[in-house]
């Protein structure tokens, strides 16, 4: 499982959506346990032509200039992984710059993504994110998503990969 996954962690870098589709389960929970938003990329979904959808709905609203994944956790059929973004919405022009925010993978026995957890799931960064493009001013703000990592890190025996 770790190694296909870290090869379609580096395809959505580079934007190759079909390859993360692959790597979906045919019923993957998308953005499982957060309501609806009023952000339309940030909605909860369920199914491979949901997450297709939800990557052409993102692709449209958002430039992505950065997006680096640095520390991968991994423990039985999950694997957190810890990266930076930035990003601009296009419609507003305003420049996000996300650090250490976190992603949630988890796996079925075929090693097929069955759930994701965005970082929008975390109440914190999915306040800033459904504000942030109407504020003006500074949209650097500080990191919520490291001490969720690291209480993580902390429950679980998880082998750690450094990617850079």
């Amino acid at each position: 499982m770790w190694k296909p996954f870290k090869k379609s962690i580096a395809a959505l870098g580079r934007g190759d959506i079909p390859a993360i589709l692959e790597r979906l389960a045919d019923s993957v929970e998308w953005e499982y346990g957060v309501n609806s938003t009023d952000v339309p990329w940030l909605q909860p979904g369920r199914g491979r032509a949901y997450v297709a959808e939800f990557f052409a709905t993102a692709g449209a609203a958002l430039e992505i200039h950065r997006l680096e994944h640095k520390t991968f956790l991994e423990s039985g059929n999950i694997v957190v992984v810890l990266f930076d973004l930035e990003m601009t919405v296009k419609a507003t022009g305003k420049r996000i710059v996300e650090e250490d925010e976190v992603n949630i993978w988890h796996f079925d026995s075929q090693g097929k993504v069955s759930r994701f957890s965005p970082p929008s799931r975390h109440a914190s960064t999915r306040g800033r994110l459904q504000h942030r493009d109407c504020q003006g001013g500074d949209s650097r703000q500080p990191p919520a998503a490291p001490a969720a990592a690291a209480s993580l890190a902390r429950r679980l025996p998880a082998r750690v990969s450094r990617t850079g």
